[in-house]
């Protein structure tokens, strides 16, 4: 059985190592999500709505694995972790217009995405948008743009690998492999 991209599961030892645990991570995080998403928007004309399907679970799973929560449910909250964790400079906004700005990615872009196959009507998807995600200038309309945001979360990806396997980020790992562990039983 593939348990990434790149490996079967023979080419491990059980039980899994921690360094392991975090290469199987990180290859399945970016060979069946991130790399897609990248070739599809790379290739595929209109691809911003598919390209948001692949990669919008990446901020609650994230959000759970940084937090090393290790049940179902609470998406909303682990969602919103996560996109702090991605981008830190959220912190900097406002809470009311943050608050405002997470509630219309998560409602409008992951739950309509998923749910009903399109975002809602506060969504606009855009290559001519200079950051991967944001407010318009009334900040009534979420725009993202899937061309920068692949990037932006493949970054995050690289960061975090960065931060889990320097022993010396007890914590950090720790967490990581409490949800690793909830996952993989």
């Amino acid at each position: 059985m593939w348990i990434t991209p790149y490996h079967h599961e023979t080419d491990f030892s059980f039980p899994l190592e921690f360094d392991s645990k975090v290469q199987i991570f990180v290859e399945q995080t970016l060979g069946w999500q991130l790399d897609i998403a990248e070739e599809v928007i790379e290739k595929v004309r209109h691809s911003g709505f598919a390209v948001l399907s692949i990669v919008m679970s990446y901020f609650e799973k994230i959000g759970k694995y940084r937090k090393g929560f290790a049940d179902i449910g609470e998406s909303r909250h682990y969602f919103k972790e996560g996109a702090y964790f991605v981008f830190p400079s959220l912190r900097d906004i406002s809470p009311e217009i943050v608050n405002k700005l997470l509630d219309a990615i998560y409602e409008g872009c992951r739950c309509g995405l998923y749910h009903s196959g399109i975002t809602n009507s506060e969504i606009i998807i855009t290559g001519d948008f200079d950051k991967p995600i944001g407010l318009g200038p009334d900040q009534k309309k979420l725009i993202v743009n899937p061309h920068l945001l692949i990037p932006a979360l493949k970054s995050h990806l690289k960061n975090y690998e960065t931060q889990l396997r320097n022993p010396e980020n007890v914590e950090i790992r720790q967490k990581f492999e409490h949800r690793f562990d909830y996952d993989w039983t």
